[in-house]
């Protein structure tokens, strides 16, 4: 600097100033000297709108903070992007001597993201940052308001992602239940066809359900209760507890009429759908508002491993749908699931079988494999057929003669 250098001179990649840098850094001394030679407190960086006291706050570099502070530092300043400010971040990644020395400069506690309302609270409790959820509570936090993208409040996001010890925290301090038991919120991409659920997410499950949480409660805008969500899911280990505390196995969603074992069949989940039935659920139940069973939502899917454990249960492959008339045959062949095709077949399902409009399987199938293997079936069935009349037509013959049968008058 003394040679001339630009204090507030920013990177070409992300705009940051050296007092970024430093601050990001924890580097205290050099931040001190950028400050005492002009550098701006609360410059922003060109990418995020970040300021050094945010990028202090993230990383928990309480000396930087405080410096930046005496400096004058806007201590609410947020990003431009999604609207973090510093108490945000520090109450995100748990850094909880940042965020005294925040509130204490007179950060807002309840201040929302503008991307979806979330507040420090929020953050706190998704990210099972106990210690700084009890400080926030003490400076007066909120602990039911919602976020504006879901209407998520805190105990529900502490649930959603395990974090048992923070919704302990908010339930002592009276957070609204009814607003907070949807146990199992999906996460998409998260779980994979077999997950078996979090313990963690257990834990939170079991909590609820001994502070009096009922398990059948409806708290989704579909009707759906937290079985209902554990079987979409594949929450195998959760739909079990909820199962063994008296969660109706056989109830339907209120906007399709879909069942926890329809829901687990349609998303391929095995050992829900084993779960289900072990539990007595109904297997040949119908949604609804097209009467589709789960062997035919499994075959829609091509879940072939649901459809075998059907199958192997006593459901009829047969069974029709109550809007349209197919199958399951038809549902696999018509949506290229070959594998399905093949073990429906195996299991004698009917291969000329007619929609309402009079369609077939092979009508309906669009792979040529698929429709190569419904035209073998299709000529064994009709060989089955000849040699059934060819049965039944050889007690009518007599010393070489048929019997000649006239119409009845």
């Amino acid at each position: 600097m003394a040679e001339g250098a630009e204090v507030d001179k920013a990177t070409t990649d992300v705009g940051a100033t050296p007092l970024h840098l430093a601050s990001e850094n924890g580097k205290v001394e050099c931040a001190q000297i950028l400050i005492e030679n002009g550098a701006g407190v609360d410059r922003s960086r060109s990418i995020d709108g970040a300021t050094p006291l945010l990028l202090a706050s993230k990383n928990g570099h309480v000396e930087c903070a405080r410096l930046l502070l005496e400096k004058g530092a806007e201590v609410d300043k947020a990003t431009t992007e999604v609207g973090w400010t510093p108490l945000h971040l520090a109450s995100q990644n748990g850094f909880v001597e940042c965020m005294r020395h925040l509130m204490e400069k007179g950060a807002e506690v309840d201040r929302a993201t503008t991307d979806n309302g979330a507040t420090a609270l929020h953050l706190a409790s998704w990210n099972g940052r106990v210690e700084c959820a009890q400080i926030l509570i003490a400076k007066g936090a909120e602990v039911d308001k919602t976020t504006t993208d879901v209407g998520a409040t805190p105990l529900h996001l502490a649930s959603q992602n395990g974090k048992v010890e923070c919704a302990k925290l908010l339930i002592e301090k009276e957070a609204d239940q009814a607003r907070g038991e949807v146990l199992l919120e999906a996460r998409d991409g998260e779980q994979s066809a077999e997950a078996t659920g979090n313990p963690t997410e257990n834990d939170c499950v079991q909590l609820f359900i001994e502070t009096g949480a009922d398990v059948n409660e409806v708290t989704t805008n579909n009707g759906a209760s937290p079985l209902h969500l554990a079987s979409q899911n594949g929450h195998v280990d959760c739909a079990r507890l909820l199962i063994a505390k008296g969660a109706e196995v056989d109830e339907a969603t209120t906007d399709d009429g879909s069942t926890s074992l329809q829901l687990a069949s349609q998303n391929g989940h095995v050992e829900c759908v084993r779960l289900l039935i072990e539990a007595g659920a109904q297997i040949d139940k119908a949604r609804s508002d097209n009467g589709a069973t789960p062997l035919q939502l499994a075959s829609l899917k091509g879940r072939v491993e649901c459809a075998r454990l059907l199958v192997a249960s006593g459901v009829d492959v047969n069974t029709a749908t109550t809007n349209g008339g197919m199958t399951s045959l038809h549902l696999a062949s018509q949506n290229d699931h070959i594998e399905c095709v093949r073990f429906l077949i195996s299991k004698g399902a009917d291969v000329r079988a007619t929609t309402y409009q009079r369609h077939t399987p092979r009508f309906l199938a669009r792979m040529p494999e698929i429709r190569g293997l419904l035209l073998k079936a299709e000529a064994i069935s009709h060989i089955r057929c000849w040699r059934t009349w060819r049965q039944q037509t050889s007690s009518f013959r007599d010393d070489g003669k048929r019997f000649a049968f006239s119409r009845l008058a």
